[in-house]
């Protein structure tokens, strides 16, 4: 209950500060962006809740690229990283 609730809270927070928006739109290397997001997607940055979920959608959107594929391709540990969420959506 505790971690839903915290969780609830982190998502008003960043929904109100547009964290996610403006990671996904800042001037960082495409593998920088998806390297902030996906830690906050998977709950080390963000607690697990709407913030997580928000970042996980936009990493997700963001992987099937074709530049980020070939730039993920290139980074082992962040595909490993990745895998998980890709599982858990299809």
């Amino acid at each position: 209950m505790l971690t839903r609730r915290l969780g609830d809270l982190g998502g008003l927070v960043e929904g109100d500060c547009g964290i996610t928006a403006s990671l996904a739109r800042s001037a960082l290397p495409p593998m920088q962006r998806m390297s902030v997001l996906l830690k906050m997607a998977v709950g080390e940055t963000a607690p697990i809740g709407p913030a997580a979920q928000r970042a996980r959608d936009v990493v997700m959107r963001m992987s099937k690229q074709p530049e980020i594929r070939a730039d993920l391709a290139k980074s082992p540990e962040l595909m490993t990283r990745l895998r998980p969420l890709m599982a858990a959506a299809g």
